[in-house]
């Protein structure tokens, strides 16, 4: 009997070409549906709550994959765990309702872009920051970020046409610290 099978991940996305799985690069899908692949043997293709771009790392990502297997919930995030690089971890595993679809059951995300804007290069995190060689006005780059927040239709983004409902989207925090 076919169940859904939700996780969250995390992942350190700096040697992926993004979520979604493309031929001849390592993808966290690709991952992902390889350790499946090697726990229970089933061939799935794991749908995401959102395509991440290449390099971006995730804490918190939902992910759902329709599995024949037996297995529990809580022993998939376990096994799918052990079976992942060191770089991508199974932070949740549960059982939801067979409909379950990461992608409409989500109602936020939360973003967060990090720039290193010290002389120094930053060696221990520069997989995880972008690097500035000046310092940043944090005054100005707040000011502007103001306008950004509410309610915007964000269609002029898209490289073509969506199948998403629609393009408006509701920015509800947006912090320069």
């Amino acid at each position: 009997m076919p169940r859904t099978i939700c996780l969250r991940l995390a992942y350190e996305g700096t040697r992926y070409s993004g979520w979604q799985a493309q031929p001849g690069r390592a993808t966290v899908q690709g991952v992902l549906a390889a350790a499946i692949h090697a726990v229970s043997g089933e061939t799935l293709v794991p749908r995401g709550s959102s395509r991440t771009d290449a390099g971006v790392h995730a804490l918190a990502q939902n992910v759902a994959f329709v599995s024949e297997s037996p297995l529990e919930a809580p022993v998939w995030g376990r096994a799918l765990d052990a079976n992942l690089p060191a770089d991508v971890s199974v932070v949740a595993a549960a059982e939801v309702p067979t409909d379950f679809d990461p992608v409409t059951a989500a109602v936020a995300k939360t973003y967060r872009y990090r720039i290193h804007d010290a002389p120094w290069k930053p060696v221990l995190q520069r997989h995880l920051v972008w690097r500035w060689r000046s310092r940043l006005d944090t005054a100005a780059m707040a000011a502007a970020a103001a306008a950004l927040v509410g309610e915007h239709d964000f269609s002029s983004f898209e490289k073509g046409p969506s199948q998403r409902l629609s393009k408006t989207r509701t920015i509800h925090r947006l912090d320069v610290v």
